[in-house]
Parts: structure tokens; C-alpha cells; sequence
């Protein structure tokens, strides 16, 4: 039997449903595609702080991987529950993903809107991820209308230099039609990573709306 190809998506999920259910029709895509694209069986990990998560069904051979929940509010993040400093929670959420990562040895990687996740702490995940397993690849999940160019630049400037966006990074997808809104074209995504984007479409096409 084919070794089987192994899929994780990652959504930092603070507010609403949004998140994980771009990643749950991602993962019911994948599922139904990748297997006569690839010539191999997939199996998948979904991460998220939602535990309402788990009452929507999963893709054959997917399953949850349970977070700290956080939530934000007007003084930014915070635990959702876990009666601990939210700097504890942030390490703790990126000791479990780091963890997750490095012994799943996923192939591929998608991780939704920020590259970073929370208070970056997908950042020191993926550079051991990058050093560890360097044939893995390392997608953005974009939705297609991000903000304003010059709010979206200083949101890209905080979170690291370029270099290391480029790469971290193999591809960027944006979840939209181009000939609709040119996410890369308006300056709302780096040009490194840009020139990297592929529109994929608007993911409610096919998808099961049980979410």
C-alpha cells in the first residue's frame, strides 16, 4: 500500500467559525482530490482552540488536534478558559503544535491567515519544521479581501522580515477570484509571497454546508 500523505491545517481560531471552516472544507476537498491526484491514501490533522470543532464531521482518516482556546477582546488575546497568563497559554499552544508537527512529519502544511498564528506562536514550529522535514510544503491560506494596502503592509512589517516569510513559505492561496479582486495585485500581500499566490477559487463551490 502507498505511503500515505499526511495533511495539516492549522486556524488560530479566536472569534467565530470562520477559520475552521475554511479548513474543514479544505480538508474535504483534499480528501476527495488528492488521493487520484497523488496515487496515495491522506490522512490529516485539523488544529484548532474551538472545541465546538469536534461536533462537525471530518473527512475519512482526519482528526482534531484540541488547542487552549483563546479568545480576543478590545485589550487583544486572552485564555478562553485555562486560568493561566496568556503568555503561558501562547507557549503552552506553541509547545503542543510544535510537538504535533515534528512527530506527524505532515507533507503538507496550510495554515489560515496568519503565518504565525497567535503572538507568532507558529513561528519557532515551522523554522524546526523547515530544518527537521525540508521536503514538507508550507502553505498560506488567504481569504481574498485582506484590508487596506497600507494597513495589511504594517500588519506583514510586525510580523517578521520578508526573508523569512519567503522562507517558511512555498505558496500562498488565496481563497477568491482573481478577476473579482486581485488580492496580490493591490498590495495587500508581500511581493515575495505574491509572486507565489494562486487563486483557488471560492471554496463554498462543492462544499458541504453542515458547518
Amino acid at each position: 500500500m502507498a505511503k500515505q500523505l499526511r495533511v495539516f491545517l492549522y486556524s488560530h481560531d479566536s472569534q467565530g467559525l470562520g477559520h475552521v471552516r475554511r479548513n474543514l472544507a479544505l480538508a474535504q476537498h483534499l480528501s476527495l482530490h488528492l488521493p487520484e491526484l497523488s496515487g496515495r491514501p491522506v490522512t490529516g490533522l485539523l488544529a484548532t482552540g474551538l472545541p465546538q470543532a469536534s461536533q462537525f464531521p471530518l473527512p475519512a482518516g482526519f482528526d482534531w488536534l484540541a488547542l487552549p482556546g483563546i479568545s480576543k477582546g478590545d485589550g487583544g488575546y486572552t485564555p478562553r478558559h485555562l486560568a493561566a497568563p496568556m503568555d503561558s497559554v501562547v507557549e503552552l499552544r506553541s509547545r503542543l503544535l510544535e510537538s504535533a508537527l515534528l512527530a506527524f512529519e505532515p507533507d503538507l502544511v496550510i495554515i489560515d491567515r496568519h503565518p504565525f498564528g497567535v503572538r507568532k506562536e507558529l513561528r519557532r514550529p515551522l523554522k524546526r519544521l523547515r530544518r527537521r522535514f525540508p521536503q514538507a510544503r508550507v502553505v498560506l491560506g488567504l481569504r481574498e479581501v485582506l484590508d487596506a494596502p497600507e494597513v495589511a503592509a504594517a500588519e506583514w512589517a510586525a510580523l517578521a522580515k520578508p526573508a523569512l516569510l519567503d522562507e517558511l513559505f512555498d505558496a500562498v492561496w488565496i481563497y477568491g477570484d482573481q478577476g473579482v479582486h486581485d488580492t496580490a495585485a493591490t498590495g495587500e500581500v508581500p511581493p515575495g509571497l505574491a509572486e507565489r499566490a494562486q487563486f483557488t477559487g471560492y471554496l463554498a463551490h462543492g462544499r458541504d454546508l453542515n458547518p
